[in-house]
């Protein structure tokens, strides 16, 4: 088990989690997507937590020339719509 602390001030910020072995795939489904938002619902379920080792966050950007993430890609769906064709150049987490 572990919990979440805040980095700054050591509270805790979350009950005891489960690991998950690896992310959850992402739903491709359209009508799973959040009808104002259209963003993906979480796949972590409640109660756990999974390390994705790829990189991930802010910021994002157009990918380069053989960069082969980005577009059809799962995290493809975690975008807004209007930022699908973006990778982020973010840090990883390995």
């Amino acid at each position: 088990m572990a919990v979440f602390c805040c980095a700054k001030c050591g509270a805790t910020l979350t009950p005891d989690l489960r690991a998950l072995a690896a992310v959850p795939d992402v739903s491709a489904h359209e009508k799973d997507r959040d009808r104002k938002t259209g963003l993906a619902p979480s796949t972590v379920p409640p109660g756990h937590y999974a390390i994705d080792p790829e990189p991930w966050g802010a910021p994002f950007v157009a990918p380069g020339p053989g960069d082969r993430r980005g577009g059809d890609d799962d995290r493809a769906l975690l975008m807004p719509p209007d930022m699908t064709d973006m990778i982020s150049a973010g840090p990883g987490t390995a």
